[in-house]
């Protein structure tokens, strides 16, 4: 949170400043290189740094998908070892006589694979999600300093960053309040197996005592974005 101070404008000292590059270089580690691929293999409408500051953050513009790192090949990763291990899974059974395949099967076979599927979209979303704020934002600041809102729908990588923009908007709001209500209502329950594996994720590594922890720390997140973005 201390870094996220180099992005207000305010005057900092050349070391401190030197001090907040090197942290956001370090944080801005991406081993698959999502925004260089969306950059070399897609094509955007130009947009400039919101402010001098976040260009030196590393979001020298305010396309989603290019300040959103490989968080959307992350999801489309984990969608392909569903759908394959699902696919291996039927060839396995349909040669269920052969030791192998029984083996191999057997190997792949995840209980609740569907629910564990969505578990890990809602802890990616999680991890991701301060990140995704300015994502959101930064896009729809673009899109309100615009003179012509047209452009932003010309062209299918335009059109595709356009629906990400206005789809992941509201879910930063929801998501929350959904977490809140899902964990209210199994409030009860929450030491429970067969609730750890539904919604283990949201209250993961939290004490019994302080299951609306991640609801307050999301929130706290947006409303760090929000301010950052239109007020500081």
């Amino acid at each position: 949170m201390i870094i996220l101070v180099a992005l207000i404008d305010i005057q900092i000292p050349a070391p401190t400043l030197v001090f907040f590059q090197g942290c956001i270089l370090i944080a801005q580690m991406d081993v698959i290189g999502g925004e260089n691929w969306y950059a070399k293999n897609m094509k955007f409408i130009e947009t400039t740094p919101y402010t001098q500051n976040f260009e030196l953050f590393g979001m020298d513009n305010k396309n989603f998908m290019l300040n959103s790192g490989s968080y959307l090949i992350f999801q489309v990763l984990i969608l392909c070892d569903f759908l394959i291990k699902m696919l291996v899974r039927k060839i396995c059974a349909k040669f269920a006589d052969t030791k192998g395949a029984r083996a191999i099967g057997a190997n792949l076979y995840t209980k609740n694979a569907s629910r564990r599927l969505f578990n890990s979209y809602v802890k990616l979303f999680m991890e991701s999600y301060f990140d995704l704020c300015f994502c959101a934002m930064l896009n729809l600041i673009a899109f309100m300093e615009a003179k012509n809102k047209g452009v932003f729908i010309v062209g299918r990588d335009n059109i595709i960053c356009s629906i990400l923009t206005v789809f992941y908007l509201p879910m930063l709001v929801i998501f929350p309040v959904w977490i809140f209500f899902t964990i209210r209502s199994n409030l009860t329950t929450l030491s429970l197996k067969i609730t750890n594996e539904r919604i283990g994720v949201l209250y993961e590594g939290l004490k019994e005592k302080s299951p609306y922890f991640n609801v307050m720390f999301l929130i706290r997140r947006l409303v760090t974005a929000s301010v950052l973005i239109f007020w500081a």
